[in-house]
């Protein structure tokens, strides 16, 4: 595929299954921002946006009541799925993991992914805990 995904390479962050979290899990605050700016610059020209970002919105809560976020890039076949990162009792990021259609059906990916996604997501967000308590970086010489 000439259209391929990899570190440094940017996406709308309402377009990819990363960013679906996160906006999910952000603070309302965040969310209306983030939304409003947006539905600002892409409106009704994305249908997932929507008029005033409500598809968005729509979008967004779904995602928060199962815990995580599916896109399937149609072209390439490839379905992501991301589960939110926590640190601080706030959402940190997000873990994807990426896998052909062709070969997993998204109920395949839930039995076989979610668990250890979320496990590794609760270990980063521990990880992160601990670097950012005061004195972290001392303890660490």
């Amino acid at each position: 595929s000439k259209r391929r995904f990899s570190a440094g390479h940017r996406h709308p962050l309402w377009e990819m299954s990363t960013g679906r979290v996160y906006l999910a899990y952000c603070t309302p605050e965040q969310q209306e921002t983030l939304v409003g700016l947006i539905a600002a610059a892409v409106g009704t020209k994305s249908p997932l946006v929507g008029k005033d970002g409500k598809n968005l919105v729509r979008l967004v809560e779904g995602i928060r009541k199962v815990g995580y976020a599916f896109y399937e890039h149609e072209a390439t076949k490839v379905t992501q799925l991301a589960v939110p990162i926590f640190a601080r009792k706030q959402v940190f990021g997000a873990i994807t993991i990426r896998y052909f259609s062709s070969v997993v059906t998204r109920t395949q990916a839930l039995e076989k992914f979610l668990e250890p996604l979320r496990d590794a997501a609760a270990e980063i967000g521990t990880t992160v805990e601990r670097a950012l308590r005061p004195g972290a970086s001392e303890a660490s010489r």
